[in-house]
This record gives C-alpha cells, sequence and structure tokens, in this order.
C-alpha cells in the first residue's frame, strides 16, 4: 500500500498492522510502522499510539511502550488501558497502579479493561484496600457481568468473600471456551 502510493494509510489501517506486529512479535516491522507513522504525522494520534504501546509491551519493550504512550496527546481510555495492562502483564504492578491514579487524575473514566488489569496488580502486590474500592466501583458501573473483571475480583478477595464475588459473575464461562 505504501510502495504503491495509490491509497494513503489511515490510523486504522495503521493501527490494524501494528496489531499484527504485536501478535507475530514482529519488533522490527513494528518500529518501521512507527517510523512511516511518525513521517505521516500519526504517531500522536492515540490510536496508533495505542497500537503502538501495545506492540512495544507485547514485544518486551516497556520503556518504549512509555514513550511512546507519554507522547500521545489527548490521551482516551484505550491508551491508559495498553500502558496499564502492558505494566501489570509485564510484572510491573506498582507502576500499574501508580499509572491507574494518574488515570484518574487525568480525569479518564476507567472501564472493564481498565479494571481487569488494575486489579492483576493490586493482586499482584497485595493493595487490597485499592482492590476492595475498585470493587464498590465495579458494583456501582454494573462490571461484574465482565468475567475477567469478576475473575479479578476473586484474585483479591477474602476467602469469606469469594463465593459473593462468584455469585455476582452472571455467565461465569463466558468467553471461556
Amino acid at each position: 500500500m505504501v510502495k504503491e502510493g495509490a491509497v494513503m494509510p489511515n490510523a486504522v489501517t495503521v493501527a490494524i498492522v501494528l496489531a499484527a506486529c504485536r501478535d507475530e512479535g514482529d519488533l522490527v516491522l513494528g518500529k518501521w510502522v512507527e517510523e512511516w507513522s511518525r513521517s505521516a504525522g500519526m504517531e500522536k494520534d492515540s490510536l496508533v499510539g495505542s497500537a503502538l504501546v501495545g506492540m512495544y509491551e507485547k514485544c518486551g519493550e516497556i520503556v518504549e511502550a512509555r514513550r511512546v504512550f507519554d507522547s500521545i496527546t489527548n490521551k482516551d481510555v484505550i491508551a491508559w488501558n495498553a500502558m496499564i495492562t502492558g505494566y501489570a502483564q509485564n510484572g510491573m504492578s506498582n507502576e500499574a497502579i501508580f499509572l491507574f491514579h494518574s488515570m484518574r487524575e487525568a480525569g479518564v473514566c476507567p472501564d472493564k479493561i481498565t479494571l481487569a488489569g488494575v486489579l492483576s496488580a493490586c493482586f499482584a502486590v497485595g493493595a487490597l484496600e485499592l482492590g476492595s474500592e475498585l470493587d464498590g466501583y465495579a458494583s456501582r458501573r454494573g462490571l461484574y457481568s465482565n468475567v475477567y473483571v469478576g475473575t479479578a475480583l476473586v484474585d483479591i478477595g477474602h476467602l469469606e468473600e469469594t463465593w459473593d464475588f462468584i455469585e455476582k459473575i452472571p455467565d461465569k464461562h463466558a468467553g471461556m471456551n
């Protein structure tokens, strides 16, 4: 597409290619796409930036992921989620929790993906107070129906509360097949 020049790739096209690079672990191509998107003026776009963050974190380049995250203008929940889950999945739970607090200070409303990532981080470092706060948030927002949020809540729950958490998840097998 780029070589032929007949049609200019847009942000959606670039994000899809970056997702493929992420899935294949192709850091070389991913870096080339980042350079191309920079020359096309797309690198600060939230969609492209979030895809770059995901590609870098999946390839184990968390410092590069943070560099891209910091350069995104007008970060939306998708950009925040990409970096928070990147930290959580790379064993950097304290950083995930700190970034979650920054997200809230920036006025961005957490969603089910945010909660699953932060709850995972809370479990890893034993931040049960924040986990309990997020349990209340999930309850008020009706997010128990998400199996990943529900599972993360079970992970941070006290033994006597675990069955209460499990009962709040309407379809315990959704997405598990």
